[in-house]
């Protein structure tokens, strides 16, 4: 439990620059997830109200799905903490996980948002992580059009 609350205070704080490697970038990504997440339940809330006309059945899909990557996603993040060298590997994934689900249940609405994943890896030092989140990032807008067109649908 105190390296939840450490991993907590690290994250809220507004002071969120460390010296070590890569934990200023890994509490940044973990802030970008934190909004994208609440924006989602923001227009999830609009969606009920009927603001917008994407059918309720697949937005819910697809929010409860993005919620449970949010889950466990902070739940691999306590674990191995933010100074871990394949924490930022994590990141990307989680949040393309997040995306691409985000994209088949809100298919055509999603374009600009598929590249957060490049987005965050930048941020980082590594060209093996941009590489990465940039074939990942391809092969996930590529399985979201095919899930979102085939199988949300139904």
């Amino acid at each position: 439990m105190s390296t939840c609350k450490a991993l907590l205070s690290k994250i809220i704080n507004k002071n969120a620059f460390y010296e070590q490697e890569d934990v200023t970038q890994n509490i940044f990504a973990f802030r970008v997830v934190g909004i994208c997440i609440l924006f989602y339940s923001f227009v999830m809330i609009l969606n009920c109200l009927h603001i917008f006309i994407v059918d309720q059945t697949i937005f819910t899909r697809g929010y409860v799905a993005a919620c449970v990557l949010v889950l466990i996603y902070g739940l691999l993040l306590v674990k191995m903490g933010l100074e871990h060298p394949f924490t930022k590997y994590l990141s990307v994934t989680a949040i393309g996980l997040i995306v691409m689900v985000a994209s088949a249940s809100l298919t055509y609405h999603m374009i600009i948002i598929m590249i957060i994943p490049i987005i965050i890896a930048s941020m980082y030092t590594s060209k093996r992580l941009s590489v990465y989140a940039f074939i990942f990032t391809v092969g996930g807008i590529t399985i979201s059009t095919y899930v979102g067109y085939y199988f949300w649908g139904m």
